[in-house]
Protein backbone atom coordinates (compact mmCIF):
# COMPACT_ATOMS: atom_id res chain seq x y z
CA UNK A 1 0.00 0.00 0.00
CA UNK A 2 1.40 3.35 -0.96
CA UNK A 3 0.50 6.64 0.62
CA UNK A 4 1.30 9.96 -0.79
CA UNK A 5 3.55 12.17 1.26
CA UNK A 6 1.88 14.97 3.11
CA UNK A 7 2.91 18.41 2.06
CA UNK A 8 4.02 20.97 4.59
CA UNK A 9 0.84 23.01 4.02
CA UNK A 10 -1.32 19.98 4.88
CA UNK A 11 0.70 19.39 8.05
CA UNK A 12 0.36 23.05 9.03
CA UNK A 13 -3.40 22.88 8.43
CA UNK A 14 -3.66 19.76 10.62
CA UNK A 15 -1.64 21.41 13.36
CA UNK A 16 -3.90 24.48 13.20
CA UNK A 17 -7.05 22.37 13.49
CA UNK A 18 -5.55 20.47 16.41
CA UNK A 19 -4.63 23.68 18.21
CA UNK A 20 -8.11 25.11 17.61
CA UNK A 21 -9.63 22.00 19.21
CA UNK A 22 -11.56 20.98 16.11
CA UNK A 23 -9.85 17.58 15.95
CA UNK A 24 -8.10 15.53 18.54
CA UNK A 25 -4.49 14.60 18.12
CA UNK A 26 -5.41 10.93 18.58
CA UNK A 27 -7.63 11.07 15.49
CA UNK A 28 -4.80 12.01 13.17
CA UNK A 29 -3.45 8.97 11.37
CA UNK A 30 -0.37 9.07 9.24
CA UNK A 31 0.62 6.69 6.46
CA UNK A 32 2.96 4.62 8.62
CA UNK A 33 0.26 4.05 11.25
CA UNK A 34 -2.16 2.89 8.59
CA UNK A 35 0.37 0.50 7.06
CA UNK A 36 1.26 -0.90 10.49
CA UNK A 37 -2.42 -1.42 11.28
CA UNK A 38 -2.95 -3.20 7.96
CA UNK A 39 0.01 -5.52 8.53
CA UNK A 40 -1.12 -6.29 12.08
CA UNK A 41 -4.65 -7.03 10.88
CA UNK A 42 -3.41 -9.33 8.12
CA UNK A 43 -1.14 -11.21 10.53
CA UNK A 44 -4.03 -11.69 12.97
CA UNK A 45 -6.28 -13.00 10.19
CA UNK A 46 -3.57 -15.40 9.03
CA UNK A 47 -3.12 -16.64 12.60
CA UNK A 48 -6.85 -17.26 12.93
CA UNK A 49 -6.95 -19.11 9.63
CA UNK A 50 -4.05 -21.38 10.52
CA UNK A 51 -5.37 -22.15 14.01
CA UNK A 52 -8.91 -22.76 12.80
CA UNK A 53 -7.81 -24.69 9.74
CA UNK A 54 -9.31 -28.13 9.29
CA UNK A 55 -7.01 -29.27 6.51
CA UNK A 56 -6.18 -32.91 7.00
CA UNK A 57 -8.97 -33.37 9.51
CA UNK A 58 -12.47 -34.60 8.72
CA UNK A 59 -15.33 -32.20 9.26
CA UNK A 60 -16.96 -32.74 12.60
CA UNK A 61 -20.56 -32.61 11.32
CA UNK A 62 -21.70 -33.76 7.90
CA UNK A 63 -25.02 -33.70 6.06
CA UNK A 64 -27.18 -36.58 4.84
CA UNK A 65 -25.84 -36.62 1.28
CA UNK A 66 -22.27 -36.88 2.57
CA UNK A 67 -23.18 -39.72 4.95
CA UNK A 68 -24.74 -41.60 2.06
CA UNK A 69 -21.50 -41.25 0.09
CA UNK A 70 -19.30 -42.28 3.03
CA UNK A 71 -21.36 -45.38 3.79
CA UNK A 72 -22.45 -46.00 0.17
CA UNK A 73 -26.04 -46.58 1.23
CA UNK A 74 -29.43 -45.32 0.07
CA UNK A 75 -31.53 -42.71 1.83
CA UNK A 76 -33.95 -45.44 2.95
CA UNK A 77 -31.17 -47.47 4.55
CA UNK A 78 -29.86 -44.37 6.30
CA UNK A 79 -33.37 -43.61 7.57
CA UNK A 80 -33.67 -47.17 8.92
CA UNK A 81 -30.30 -46.90 10.70
CA UNK A 82 -31.39 -43.60 12.26
CA UNK A 83 -34.77 -45.01 13.31
CA UNK A 84 -33.07 -47.98 15.01
CA UNK A 85 -30.68 -45.62 16.79
CA UNK A 86 -27.62 -47.11 15.11
CA UNK A 87 -26.52 -43.74 13.73
CA UNK A 88 -27.13 -40.68 15.94
CA UNK A 89 -28.10 -37.40 14.31
CA UNK A 90 -29.05 -33.82 15.11
CA UNK A 91 -31.81 -31.95 13.32
CA UNK A 92 -31.49 -28.19 12.92
CA UNK A 93 -34.05 -26.35 10.84
CA UNK A 94 -35.09 -29.43 8.90
CA UNK A 95 -31.51 -30.42 8.02
CA UNK A 96 -30.04 -33.56 9.55
CA UNK A 97 -26.42 -33.43 10.68
CA UNK A 98 -24.36 -36.47 11.60
CA UNK A 99 -21.20 -36.48 13.66
CA UNK A 100 -18.34 -38.00 11.67
CA UNK A 101 -16.79 -39.57 14.79
CA UNK A 102 -20.07 -41.38 15.54
CA UNK A 103 -20.26 -42.71 11.98
CA UNK A 104 -16.69 -43.99 12.17
CA UNK A 105 -17.49 -45.58 15.54
CA UNK A 106 -20.48 -47.37 13.97
CA UNK A 107 -18.27 -48.55 11.11
CA UNK A 108 -15.70 -49.94 13.53
CA UNK A 109 -18.31 -51.69 15.67
CA UNK A 110 -19.93 -53.29 12.60
CA UNK A 111 -16.61 -54.22 10.96
CA UNK A 112 -15.91 -57.87 10.25
CA UNK A 113 -13.00 -59.01 12.38
CA UNK A 114 -12.36 -62.49 10.94
CA UNK A 115 -12.93 -64.17 7.60
CA UNK A 116 -12.86 -67.90 6.66
CA UNK A 117 -9.73 -67.42 4.53
CA UNK A 118 -7.71 -65.82 7.30
CA UNK A 119 -7.63 -62.77 9.48
CA UNK A 120 -8.94 -59.55 7.97
CA UNK A 121 -7.48 -56.13 8.73
CA UNK A 122 -9.88 -53.22 8.62
CA UNK A 123 -8.39 -50.15 6.96
CA UNK A 124 -10.18 -46.82 7.36
CA UNK A 125 -9.68 -43.64 5.42
CA UNK A 126 -11.13 -40.26 6.26
CA UNK A 127 -14.01 -40.03 3.82
CA UNK A 128 -14.35 -43.49 2.35
CA UNK A 129 -15.98 -46.71 3.40
CA UNK A 130 -13.75 -49.21 5.21
CA UNK A 131 -11.59 -51.46 3.09
CA UNK A 132 -10.82 -55.00 4.16
CA UNK A 133 -7.44 -56.57 3.47
CA UNK A 134 -6.25 -60.08 4.20
CA UNK A 135 -3.42 -60.38 6.70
Amino acid sequence: MRCRKSSSTELNQTERLTKQGKTKATEIINCEDLEAFGEKLISQIKALLTVGSTEGEPRKWIKTCQVKKVLTISINTLQTLCDKGTIPFTKIGGILYYEMDAIQKVLRSEAVQTYPFGEVKTVFTKWSKPCFRYA
